[in-house]
């Protein structure tokens, strides 16, 4: 329950003479008052700003009806609930004619007292539950007799305790022609900074009525022609003029030709100059174009990490082609309905059971060591309207999307970043991200347009702490970026291991991207490593990576903005109507510029859904995207993100479409409903539930709808738990009701039980339940099968480190998946007397050895997340 009960902040204005008289006027015209004209700006405020289309205002009364009433002493003062019911089709004329039938009904209840109403509806004055949640008053007074008005001044008496979000009371003196306006808030629910917000629309929408009272209400303008030009210029002032014949590809044929003996990329033992990678690559593309590739075709990349990767690509776009991305570690029947019904020419993978499994198309399986070299390359030009890559996001449907992004939009953030971070060869760029997420792209390909290295960390390097502090040093390492949920840990790990902050003196830039930030966690990062600059960097899939960024310096934020467009980027915060929401007042974000893609790969409807036409002539663009989050504006002129308007979540930085997963459920013929949702864990840290419902004569067991889901799904988007339910509880109009779902009991394993048996198994098993935030009793627990993903393996691994004092070896971490086999190397490597185990009492622990190659493959493919090891994958 929230404490309602906040000191209230206050906004006291006049309204100008004209203005009130044009009010008198036009209520004169419509039959009206200005008691009315009042309520109906109330209601278009909070219709078009918050999308409340049903408002009941608290209107206080005098309740004195006549002559005789008038000159009784006493308080007969009362407050009605008046419902008003806004339509978006409805003219502000229309509007005015409904508050005057809603108060000539209500009028007739006057007498009841409000006190007992709430008490029939079991309503008590608190702003969650009460009749009303904004307080209206309007008090007329008439000073014919007495010249006063000039030394006239209203004071009200009231509690500095509120417990109504807002109050509004128009004092009107008719004989001085005054209006005075007091607005009382509640500062739990309305800062000054919205409170000021909420009086510029009342006068803007005040002032513009004679003109617009026979609009549709949902082609009002908010704000006024000054105020236009302020949100489409003056906040993106930010165009800077681009080479309309240029591409990446061109700035990477340049680095080729001008710096062919510096080092391209870094890869385990191997170090490429960009001589050798400009051979690799024409060799590739020589052998793409012999299968068929051309420019403008899409071609399937599905690799693991290795050098294969940045020469493919390269290739691809030497080609004139474009890649579409494909993880390895995807449940094969999702592989096979992304590739079913394209036209490809062939598919590039590293994985040679990839290769197999499709066996009977045209593909290409590469090894880095059998690739040849060719001097001559193959000669396409491409324009900034070409299709560049395609990437795959959670669709709201059982389907994916297929986003898909032109050669204008990486250009464009490329040049910014030259801007910003620095062009030229003295950079050192770690890839932190796998090839499954798409900010691995500047991380392979910016650095190669500049002619500086791409350091490519083996698959268990990359979630290794200590192992990525010791690239970062070795390599000087000047540049990297991780999502937040593991930048937290990083932060951690450094706080409890000081000394590895010697790794990062090379450091000069952070970005952090994929998720909400905490900006608790860069406090602490800017304390321990004040000279790294840190940036928050937003963009969708759709949108060319990052196109918001906001440096953060370090100080003690309540939260941290997303930040402002980058160069040729239009930032656009809108209503569901598609009108520009005033500064500071929540809306819609809508993105235009050089960044926007070209829609859904063969889905024309979703692409008219998100890609919608630019209503604004001051922009020049012909599309806006749709991105799904709410902002707003703060007064640093930075954008704030504080939700979603749908469903879609993230987690670890993935994208997901919950509707994606529960349609997926419901395919199964025992299945007659799923519903997926998010459900918080005491860290904060959120997991995916399904609740699922049978068909009235077909059983079900969770243990099946898990397996389905894992045959079709990517494992981020496998659900951690699954409840089965006799059915949904639903709200009064008839929707789902999430809240009243049933809850949750964070289940033990099931199967063998083995007990730890020593004290440090039992404190490894701690640290497990920590980790996991669920009981666990068996040493033959697996940390996978148990829900674990590369994230938290990464912070177990920290904290197995730190509380045994050693060092995990990390190309041994794939065979330490289970307790017991955590356990056994923890005493090898402590040989602590105390830990062994008694030879006279041997056990054989399941999972504590090796599994079968095969198994243990299928296994990882299963629940692995970002990037695999070849031949022996990692769920990471």
């Amino acid at each position: 329950m929230h404490d309602n009960k906040r000191h209230s902040g206050q906004l006291r204005f006049r309204l100008e003479a004209k203005l009130k008289t044009d009010l008198l006027v036009l209520a004169e015209q419509e039959h009206s008052s200005m008691q009315q004209i009042w309520m109906a700006a109330i209601c278009l405020y909070f219709c078009r700003i918050h999308t409340i289309n049903h408002l009941v205002l608290g209107l206080s009364l005098a309740n004195r009806a006549n002559s005789t009433e008038r000159m009784l002493g006493g308080m007969l003062a009362t407050t009605i609930p008046v419902a008003i019911k806004v339509e978006s089709a409805d003219s502000v004329q229309n509007l005015l004619q409904k508050i005057a039938g809603e108060l000539r009904k209500d009028y007739r209840h006057r007498r009841f007292p409000i006190t007992q109403l709430a008490k029939l509806l079991d309503k008590h004055h608190t702003a969650e539950s009460s009749l009303f949640q904004v307080a209206f008053t309007y008090l007329r007074y008439d000073y014919q007799e007495l010249d006063v008005s000039d030394r006239l001044h209203s004071v009200l008496l009231q509690s500095t305790e509120k417990q109504l979000p807002l109050s509004v009371w128009v004092i009107d003196s008719s004989r001085a022609n005054q209006m005075e306006v007091v607005i009382d808030f509640n500062e739990h629910y309305f800062s000054y900074s919205q409170a000021i917000v909420f009086k510029n629309v009342l006068l803007h929408l005040l002032a513009t009525l004679p003109e617009v009272i026979r609009f549709p209400i949902s082609e009002l303008a908010l704000v006024s022609a000054a105020e236009r030009q302020y949100l489409l210029k003056g906040l993106h002032n930010n165009t800077y003029p681009r080479p309309t014949d240029k591409t990446i590809k061109d700035l990477i044929a340049t680095q080729f030709l001008t710096v062919p003996e510096n080092i391209s990329v870094i890869y385990q033992q191997h170090s490429l100059s960009y001589r050798l990678l400009s051979l690799k690559v024409n060799y590739l593309a020589t052998l793409l174009r012999e299968k068929g590739v051309t420019k403008g075709d899409v071609v399937p990349v599905c690799m693991e990490q290795g050098l294969e990767l940045p020469i493919t690509l390269l290739a691809i776009l030497q080609c004139g082609a474009a890649f579409f991305n494909l993880d390895p570690k995807w449940p094969e029947l999702r592989i096979m309905h992304l590739l079913a019904g394209r036209h490809y020419s062939v598919m590039v993978t590293n994985v040679e059971v990839i290769a197999l499994k499709l066996a009977d198309k045209a593909v290409i399986c590469l090894a880095y060591e059998n690739l040849g070299e060719a001097t001559h390359s193959i000669d396409t030009v491409n324009l900034p309207d070409d299709l560049i890559y395609c990437f795959s996001t959670s669709g709201t449907t059982s389907e994916p999307k297929i986003a898909q992004n032109i050669h204008r939009g990486i250009f464009n953030r490329f040049l910014y970043m030259n801007r910003v971070f620095g062009e030229g060869a003295r950079h050192r760029i770690l890839q932190t991200s796998g090839f499954n997420f798409d900010s691995s792209l500047w991380q392979i390909l910016w650095p190669l347009c500049n002619g500086a290295t791409l350091v490519m960390p083996e698959p268990l390097q990359r979630h290794n702490i200590q192992q990525l502090l010791h690239l970062m040093s070795r390599h000087a390492i000047t540049m990297t970026d991780f999502v937040p949920s593991f930048f937290a840990v990083f932060v951690e790990h450094l706080q409890g291991e000081p000394s590895g902050i010697d790794n990062l003196k090379t450091l000069e830039f952070l970005l952090i991207g994929g998720e909400a930030m905490d900006i608790h966690v860069t406090n602490r990062f800017k304390q321990l490593c004040p000279w790294v600059r840190v940036f928050n960097t937003y963009g969708p899939t759709e949108t060319s990576i990052g196109v918001i960024f906001q440096e953060l310096h370090g100080h003690n934020n309540s939260s941290a903005p997303l930040g402002r467009p980058i160069d040729n980027v239009y930032a656009l915060i809108l209503d569901t109507y598609h009108a520009l929401c005033p500064f500071g007042s929540p809306g819609e974000l809508y993105l235009a510029g050089e960044c926007v893609g070209v829609g859904y790969l063969d889905n024309h409807a979703a692409t008219q859904a998100a890609f919608i036409d630019n209503p604004f002539t001051e922009i020049p663009y012909s599309k806006l995207y749709k991105t799904g989050d709410k902002v707003c504006y703060g007064e640093d002129e930075a954008i704030y993100f504080f939700g979603r308007v749908d469903e879609q979540i993230k987690i670890n930085g993935i994208r997901i479409e919950p509707t994606e997963i529960a349609l997926t459920i419901e395919q199964l013929p025992s299945v007659n409903k799923a519903v997926v949702t998010t459900h918080a864990l005491a860290s904060g840290r959120k997991i995916l539930v399904a609740y699922v419902q049978s068909h009235p004569k077909l059983a079900i067991r969770d243990h099946e709808i898990m397996a389905y889901v894992k045959s079709h799904l990517p494992s981020s988007m496998i659900p951690e738990l699954i409840q089965i339910v006799d059915g949904f509880p639903l709200s009064a109009n008839g929707k789902l009701n999430i809240k009243a779902l049933p809850k949750l009991a964070l289940a033990v394993q099931q199967g063998q039980v083995i007990p730890p048996r020593f004290p440090h198994e039992q404190l490894l098993m701690d640290i497990w339940q920590t980790v996991l935030e669920k009981p666990i009793e068996s040493m033959a627990s697996n940390f996978f099968a148990l829900g674990g993903n590369s994230l938290l393996f990464v912070s177990l691994i920290s904290q197995v480190e730190k509380q045994f004092k050693i060092q995990l070896p990390y190309k041994e971490l794939s065979e330490l998946l289970t307790l017991a086999s955590m356990s056994e190397k923890i005493i090898q490597m402590t040989e602590s007397p105390v830990m062994q185990t008694p030879q006279t009492t041997p056990h054989k622990v399941l999972g504590a050895e090796p599994l079968d190659p095969e198994l243990y493959r299928q296994l990882l493919l299963v629940t692995a997340e970002w990037q695999g090891v070849k031949h022996h994958p990692m769920p990471l």
